[in-house]
């Protein structure tokens, strides 16, 4: 069957349905007139009898039996119209037809008055046998065809929803077979087959033919969305007239419904990124906040709420996270050292082959996936540690000794500034550590001297300080990244301002992303003040 013929087809079907639905949602309104007809109905039909009871008086006893059929059918129509009693009334006025009340005005309605009460008695039924659409069951490959044209022809949300009403009726029909079958089969595993196989075959082709099409397209566009520093060829733009298809569809919480079982389109997108979303992350790390990025924008673009997979956000080579080496700061800074010229650390000896590092850019990834709040906890952790040790460059800086050494070279350079040319001598520096050598050793003779605990000492507050300077620079980078929104945004307006392809909620996601720039930047400046 072509598609055009297939088309004209379910849209007389959508018609029909359409008629249904409108008696069902106005079924109370429907139900009480009806009440109101019924009862108008049996007053006309109660008062041609009373009349025809009057005519037969005057026949004696040729008109006894006529009179009692009557009696029998007005005691019937005083209660209520079910189809039993109207069956007897029927049948006593075909008792009663006496050739006198044929001549009567009244008399011929009577039957027309009983059939109205027969139609309104059931009006449900009547509507159900009217629009019942379960001969679609004998044509199912329509709705492979239909499925197939959403995408293309984006018809609207109600045309999709009287469509699967007919496809319920189609299931209806299978429930009663499978009911029959019952009946002759006792064997279980035979139970339910009919209808089962039916919905089966529906879902297979809705998911094959419109949901898997309607996932791609949405991931599609929301890479197209999170890469916008690349050129993208205008045709894997998604259209604005299928934008607005997807956000109808969308936001409209639509389920399908097939007798019990159901599914939601939303719910559908939604276990589709996640799922996709936590495959690919687990593939490849560094990717991570690509995906959480798409996952942004498909909340933002079309109302979607993909859950976060939990995965690390870091990169394949990363050995340390900045939150393990804030746990053990002070060890952290005796066992690595600083370069920094490529703002780095590298451990200084390791049990195995290889060394570790943490650059500011290992560093950025934890910061991502722990957040902006690692950075007040760690400049804390580093100000504490240099108090620490600050405490015991003091202390050893007012030994007696070491005071009486730093004041006579202090002299000693003030006096002969003009003859040093402001260069103090390394042989006198070297002839002033030799003495502080000689002020005693750690734990006996064999032990490290003072003056080389403090010389390393030095060392750890030097560490301490680059890695709060890592700290910043890893932060920046991460504000960074969202930078390429406040470029974007003039770009934006302006294709705003010649169509509109959905570019509003991407401003709002602009707008929020520099609003939170501008909180990251003053936090941390105001952490980087804290610590000078």
């Amino acid at each position: 069957m072509r598609r055009s013929t297939m088309g004209r087809v379910l849209t007389v079907v959508q018609s029909i349905k359409l008629i249904s639905k409108t008696f069902s949602d106005f079924w109370p309104v429907i139900v009480e007139v009806s009440q109101q007809a019924c009862q108008q109905w049996r007053c006309h039909i109660i008062s041609a009898i009373d009349h025809g009871r009057l005519v037969l008086r005057d026949e004696g006893e040729k008109g006894i039996q006529s009179v009692e059929a009557l009696n029998v059918a007005a005691t019937v129509l005083l209660s209520s119209a079910s189809r039993a009693r109207l069956v007897v009334a029927a049948v006593a006025l075909d008792i009663a037809n006496h050739k006198k009340l044929r001549s009567l005005a009244e008399w011929p309605q009577l039957n027309s008055l009983l059939s109205r009460l027969e139609t309104l008695s059931r009006p449900r039924r009547l509507i159900a046998r009217v629009c019942d659409c379960s001969f679609l069951y004998f044509h199912r490959h329509l709705f492979r065809l239909y499925f197939g044209t959403l995408l293309q022809e984006r018809p609207p949300i109600e045309e999709i929803t009287l469509t699967f009403l007919a496809i319920t009726d189609c299931a209806v029909l299978a429930k009663r077979a499978t009911e029959r079958r019952e009946e002759k089969r006792k064997d279980e595993e035979k139970k339910d087959g009919i209808l089962r196989s039916f919905q089966r075959e529906i879902w297979t082709a809705l998911r094959e033919e419109f949901m898997s099409g309607l996932c791609g397209e949405i991931e599609n566009d929301l890479r197209v969305l999170s890469h916008k520093h690349l050129k993208v060829d205008e045709r894997d733009k998604t259209p604005a007239e299928k934008h607005a298809f997807f956000t109808r569809l969308l936001k409209s919480t639509m389920t399908l419904r097939i007798l019990d079982r159901s599914v939601s389109v939303r719910d559908f997108v939604e276990e589709y990124l996640e799922r996709t979303f936590y495959n690919l992350t687990a593939v490849s790390l560094h990717d991570a906040h690509t995906y959480t990025k798409m996952a942004m924008m498909a909340h933002f673009r079309y109302g979607l709420n993909p859950l976060d997979g939990r995965l690390p956000h870091s990169i394949v080579n990363q050995g340390l996270d900045v939150v393990n080496v804030m746990k053990a700061l002070n060890t952290f800074t005796a066992t690595y050292n600083y370069d920094l010229y490529h703002n780095l650390f590298v451990e200084k000896r390791s049990s195995s082959r290889t060394l570790h590092i943490l650059s500011w850019e290992h560093i950025s990834n934890s910061l991502r996936m722990h957040g902006m709040g690692v950075v007040n906890t760690s400049v804390n952790l580093a100000y504490q540690l240099l108090r620490k040790k600050l405490s015991i460059v003091n202390e050893f800086l007012d030994d007696e000794h070491v005071k009486a050494m730093l004041s006579g070279e202090t002299k000693y350079f003030e006096e002969n500034r003009k003859q040093l040319k402001k260069m103090y001598p390394v042989k006198r520096a070297e002839r002033l550590k030799n003495a502080m050598c000689e002020l005693g050793r750690v734990g006996g003779e064999e032990g490290e001297t003072y003056f080389d605990r403090f010389r390393v000492t030095i060392t750890q507050l030097g560490n301490a300080l680059g890695f709060v300077r890592s700290m910043k620079a890893a932060a920046d980078l991460v504000v960074s990244d969202a930078l390429v929104y406040d470029r974007e945004e003039e770009t934006t307006e302006s294709e705003q301002a010649e169509k509109d392809d959905g570019t509003e909620m991407i401003r709002k996601l602009l707008k929020e992303n520099r609003d939170q720039d501008a909180r990251n930047r003053q936090y941390i400046e105001f952490s980087t003040i804290r610590l000078h």
